[in-house]
């Protein structure tokens, strides 16, 4: 294809040259253009082919740098696509380490919270053991109180007894004597 671009270059030159008006004296007519003339019009076409031959072959160079860069750029553009996804599996794994820390770091406080709630447990037994025993002598002290305020009621009441019955054995001797005396009175 850079043959036939040149081809095409070179006809379209010569179609130019020829597609211009040509001046016709009378001397010229008939006459071939002198040696000098063509020399200069082939030296021409030659500089011309070789021009377009150099801009061919630059054109190529390029085209093939153009081409080995595009593929360059490419192959660093899958890398940045690679990169991309191991960035992004990396991002979704630091997600999920971090979800899994706060976990623990939730677990960790509650795992202080049932540490307290274990030792305030403990703290409650212990004053539910102390209260236990406290009540236990305080119904061993109510049983010995109520025992003894008992036993001396009893007494108080068996002194009352005693004193009642004194009282009406003492009641019937007065009433018993008090009739004697009234009985001898009346006989």
């Amino acid at each position: 294809t850079p043959v036939l671009l040149c081809l095409v270059c070179l006809v379209g030159g010569f179609g130019a040259v020829l597609a211009g008006p040509i001046r016709k004296t009378g001397s010229m007519e008939g006459k071939a253009a002198p040696q000098e003339e063509v020399n200069v019009l082939t030296f021409g076409v030659i500089q011309l082919s070789e021009s377009l031959n150099y801009v061919f072959e630059t054109t190529e160079a390029k085209m093939e740098r153009i081409s080995k860069t595009l593929k360059s750029r490419e192959e660093t553009l899958q890398q940045l696509g690679q990169q991309t996804e191991q960035a992004a599996e990396v991002e979704q794994q630091i997600k999920v380490v971090v979800q899994l820390l706060q976990v623990g770091a939730g677990i960790n406080a509650h795992l202080q919270i049932l540490k307290g709630l274990q030792t305030w447990n403990k703290i409650q037994k212990k004053d539910i053991e102390t209260q236990d025993e406290q009540l236990s002598k305080l119904q061993k002290m109510v049983t010995c109180w109520f025992n003894t305020f008992h036993m001396q009621n009893l007494l108080y009441l068996f002194i009352s007894i005693k004193n009642v019955v004194c009282f009406c054995v003492s009641f019937r001797v007065k009433l018993c004597h008090s009739s004697f005396k009234t009985h001898q009175f009346i006989e």
